[in-house]
């Protein structure tokens, strides 16, 4: 999970064409505000933490796929972060 971000709700279709599973995952987040001098800031970019988000999950997917032998494939991913 991302620094400076809360999990809030996550959303997973799948599709299965012949031995592999296609997955389609939405996921929300709500960022964190850090008060500072100045008031409330986050150090990190939107970017950061959707990419931090991305990898999480695309590790996921590669764990559960070995653990479980079972080919998985990310179709489409959409991070919303607010």
């Amino acid at each position: 999970m991302p620094p400076r971000a809360t999990f809030k709700w996550l959303k997973l279709n799948h599709e299965v064409q012949g031995s592999t599973v296609y997955v389609d995952i939405e996921a929300s987040f709500a960022k964190e505000e850090v008060g500072g001098l100045f008031g409330a800031y986050s150090g990190i970019s939107d970017e950061k933490i959707k990419q931090d988000v991305a990898e999480t999950i695309n590790r996921v997917i590669k764990e559960v796929s070995s653990e479980y032998s079972v080919s998985i494939r990310l179709r489409k991913l959409n991070i919303i972060l607010r």
